[in-house]
């Protein structure tokens, strides 16, 4: 999916957020690129797209976002959520758009590292990924193309030591994009996640730093 595996990274350097102080770990900023994919932050022009995205069915019926879907909530996304977890550097949400002009870029996705954690640990640290797919943008590969550009990010940058992925059991879509990324199901914990008043089966899994390496979906 990314070509040559080479990503782009945009923005900040590691040397530049090495070099400030006291926040070092601030991912304020940093985007990445890969062939056909710019990955940002979210801006408010993209408050509209999102708000869009979030009405689609199978959005709501698998992921935690309110339902019904306002433009509140992406307004509370891009200038509340996004900015204080980069700030923090627990979490980098990236806005995934089409390789395009500025003005004619269009949204496709979101993927984000969460809970970034234990990053000082020599054995390494740890992090989580989510990401949903604009019902426009689907079958196209795009979204396991942002996933793979993010895990080789976060492995890289801090050296993670395993990403670990979750979703409700039945999203196939979700799935599909892990296993071509090289994560590995690991099984299914049952009544895990409690979905709009129901409990649901989570299918969970992982990628180490060495398996994503030798993936060859890439």
């Amino acid at each position: 999916m990314l070509g040559s595996g080479r990503i782009t990274v945009l923005g900040m350097t590691s040397a530049d957020r090495v070099a400030e102080t006291p926040s070092v770990r601030d991912l304020t900023g940093v985007g990445l690129a890969t062939s056909r994919l710019v990955l940002r932050e979210f801006r408010e022009a993209d408050i509209d797209a999102i708000t869009e995205a979030c009405q689609d069915g199978e959005i709501e019926r698998f992921t935690m976002l309110p339902v019904p879907y306002r433009r509140t909530h992406a307004e509370k996304f891009v200038r509340e959520i996004c900015p204080s977890g980069r700030a923090a550097g627990t979490d980098a949400a990236f806005g995934v758009f089409t390789a395009d002009a500025a003005d004619t870029a269009t949204l496709v996705g979101a993927v984000g590292l969460h809970n970034l954690a234990q990053l000082d640990e020599p054995a390494g640290g740890s992090a989580g990924i989510g990401y949903w797919t604009a019902p426009w943008a689907r079958r196209r590969g795009y979204t396991s193309e942002a996933v793979g550009a993010v895990c080789r990010w976060g492995f890289g940058e801090f050296g993670l030591a395993l990403i670990r992925w979750d979703a409700i059991v039945g999203n196939e879509g979700s799935l599909k994009v892990a296993l071509r990324n090289g994560f590995a199901l690991e099984g299914t914990r049952r009544a895990q996640l409690l979905h709009r008043g129901v409990r649901k089966d989570l299918w969970v899994g992982s990628l180490l730093s060495d398996e994503f390496a030798d993936c060859p979906a890439r």
